[in-house]
């Protein structure tokens, strides 16, 4: 499976406090972001109603 690099911009403060939570779960952020990211996609939708 092929792979391609994404940019994003958030603030810091919003970044840092993510870096540390995923650090806590013991998961890279970019492993968080794809979970994230597969589950938009296979639910079709961001929020649970």
């Amino acid at each position: 499976m092929s792979q391609t690099t994404m940019s994003i911009r958030v603030d810091s403060n919003l970044k840092q406090r993510f870096d540390v939570l995923c650090d806590e779960f013991g998961i890279s952020n970019t492993s968080a972001l794809t979970m994230f990211i597969k589950a938009v996609v296979r639910e079709r939708r961001i929020f649970r109603t």
